[in-house]
Formats: C-alpha cells, structure tokens, sequence
C-alpha cells in the first residue's frame, strides 16, 4: 500500500442512517432468461489480443460505463484509477456492491490493464472496511498496482476529489478525464468487464441499494438494466404512506418520473418518507435521531441511528456567516459568498472566487442552518454564465 497526502479537505462522515441497506442482495426478476453468451471468450484472457478483448468489451455493452475501446478511443490512457468506495448516506458496502466478487473485479482491473497497455493504477478503499483493502492488496499482489486506504467521507469518491486525491490534477472546465488520458471507474465496474471477457456475459444487470425509510426492507437488489424503477417501488415501497423517491442518493439524487429505468450508472434508489408539517419548537427537542453538523442534538454524542427527513425543519433565513459551508466544501471555496453573488445578478463576479470550481456536492446546502438553497443557487449562476458565454 502507498501512501498519498490528500487535497481532499471539508467533507461529511454519513453513519448510522436509517435505511441502510442490508448486507444480502435479493434478485428482482430470476424469471427472465439470460441473454446469449458472446463468442470468443476466454477465461485465458492473457493471450486474447488486445482486439478481441476490446471487440468483447464493445459487444458486451461496457461502453455505457463510460470504459473506452481500442475502436471508441484513439488517445493514450495514461491513468486508471477505480474508486472503491461509497460515501453517500445509506451506501452499499463495498463488497455487496461489487456481488460478493472481488476476486472478479481484480481480475477485470488487470483485463483493462492489459487493453490500456499497463497505466498508472490507483485504487481507494474505504478504511472502514479493511477485509475489502486486504483482499484487494492480495488479489493484486506482485502487480504495480498502487493501493491506498482512504477517510470514507463524503464526497470522497466523487470522481474530480477523487482524481485530485490520486494525481493532483484538477479537470479543467469543458474537459472530461478522458480527454486527458485518464479512465475512472467504480470497482463494481470491473466486474462487467470480466464478464464480458472471460465469461462473454453481456452487460445487463446492476447491484442497486434501495436506501431509506420509506421501503418496507432495505437491502441490495440484482436487476436488469432498463428495469423501471416505478415496477421496483411498487413491489418494495412501504403502503399506504407518502413517499419522496430519488434515483440516486440523498443529496443528490434526481426525482423518479414515470418514465425512470435502471441504467448503468444506477447506484441505489432513494425512498423517503414524505414530512412537510411543521414541528413546533423543533429545535428544543432532544434531537435523538436527528442529523447536525453542529453537534445541538443529542445524536451527536449517542450512538443512535439517525433518520433521514424530507422536512428541512424551518423556512429560509439570512445568511449568518456561520462557515459551516465553507468547513465541508471539499474545496477551497466561500459557498456563502458565490451563492450571494449569484441571488445578487453579478454571478460573472463568482468566476474570481473558482466558481466554476465547485463539484456540487450538496454539503453546502446540508448544513446550512438558515435552510439556503446553496448548491441549487450556485448551478444557476454557473448555467447563466455557460449561455453568455462566460464560462465553458
């Protein structure tokens, strides 16, 4: 294991949320058959030339990973860097996550590795789950690949903190990593490619986390991609309640229309319990299953599970330059003041203050105790800028 003195500063340790997922994973629909195998296969991938593992990976579907082919790719992979690591509230463990597989996932990073022609590699895993970071450093014993244990906070294993943790490179604005020569992907990810190459298992099933309270279970679920997430709720969804459904986290995550699938990139559906009335002297209470940054509630020095709201516990205040934005943003910015410069109609000012900077992590608004919409405030005055073309 090597040692990297990260960039990463600020962040949020999620723990003890109602509505983590269990460690089991349940099959959504084992009815439907499997799709046909895909020829030329080999579990002696070592000696398929790099044409026949790329015409596999393409066949396969991998490409909705965002993996590149020798065909879909012409520029030098320089970097690989697979993130092993969940922060999110209510993630998945890394091993559930990855289909109790690792011993396949190492074999798929070292199946990329041979296509890209040995890149850098770099691995993160979570120091909270040291049986995944010792497996992994004994599957990939004698390579060079570079392992490192890492403060699972959020947003840790967003893919820019994550790259900058590694490589120290910041991805300019208007450019992806591939433009410059480097292929993030989730360790999970690596099982599609093993598939896909030893197996010639077609890319078409996820291990999802269905993630809060407002399922009658928790736990993770083996579906096919292009699954509609609404045929899921129905089946899972606690009855008779009103219920707030996202595809993806919490903090993140985007609302659920009708028309939502499962897609390659689906981690976990978020499902909370809808709370909208106002709870009279809230802040007085004890708080024992309340979230605080601040550290007001009780949960703060009792080790009880917290329970995630919809309710935002108050209306909207004036700023009251309390940094605790500025303590969690995993940059160096002032949330505080780019999001007064974009309510303010001088956003093209927030570019002198690394506006354009900002990953959107949501951890600005989390905090906040005078309940401003931050992040929401900030994406508007970045898409002002992007239509007069201030920024890329």
């Amino acid at each position: 294991m090597f040692q990297i003195k990260s960039s990463f500063r600020g962040g949020y340790w999620f723990k003890n949320f109602q509505g983590t997922p269990k460690p089991e994973i349940r099959p959504f629909s084992p009815e439907k058959p499997a799709p046909p195998a895909i020829p030329g296969a080999s579990s002696a991938w070592e000696n398929l030339p790099l044409g026949t593992i790329s015409d596999l990976m393409q066949q396969a579907g991998v490409g909705a990973l965002g993996l590149p082919t020798l065909k879909s790719n012409p520029i030098k992979i320089n970097s690989l860097i697979i993130i092993g690591l969940a922060t999110y509230p209510m993630a998945l463990p890394t091993e559930i996550a990855c289909d109790n597989r690792l011993n396949q996932a190492a074999k798929g990073i070292l199946i990329l590795r041979k296509l890209y022609q040995n890149p850098a590699t770099y691995i993160g895993v979570s120091r909270k789950e040291p049986q995944v970071l010792q497996k992994i450093q004994e599957l990939l014993a004698g390579s060079d690949v570079k392992i490192q244990a890492l403060k699972p906070k959020y947003p840790q294993d967003m893919p820019q903190i994550f790259v900058e943790t590694f490589t120290g490179q910041v991805l300019p604005p208007g450019k992806s990593f591939l433009d410059q020569g480097i292929v993030v992907l989730k360790l999970a990810d690596a099982l599609a490619v093993y598939d896909a190459v030893v197996s010639g298992i077609p890319f078409y099933k996820k291990i999802i986390g269905l993630c809060g309270t407002g399922f009658q279970e928790n736990f993770a679920l083996s579906v096919d991609i292009g699954t509609k997430i609404s045929e899921i709720l129905a089946k899972f969804a606690k009855p008779g309640i009103e219920v707030r459904p996202l595809i993806g986290h919490a903090l993140l995550g985007d609302c659920v229309e009708e028309t939502s699938v499962i897609t390659a990139k689906t981690e976990c559906i978020t499902l909370l319990e809808e709370e909208r009335s106002r709870k009279f002297l809230f802040f007085l209470r004890p708080g024992l299953r309340t979230d605080s940054y601040s550290g007001v509630f009780a949960n703060a020095v009792l080790p009880m599970s917290k329970k995630p709201e919809t309710n935002v516990h108050g209306e909207l205040r004036p700023c009251i330059q309390c940094s605790y934005c500025e303590d969690v943003c995993p940059r160096p910015l002032y949330p505080h003041l780019l999001h007064k410069y974009a309510t303010h109609g001088i956003a093209d000012e927030a570019l002198s203050l690394k506006l354009q900077s900002c990953v959107e992590c949501g951890l600005c608004s989390y905090v906040c105790p005078s309940k401003i919409p931050i992040m929401t405030n900030i994406q508007k005055a970045k898409q002002e800028l992007r239509e007069a073309g201030l920024m890329e």
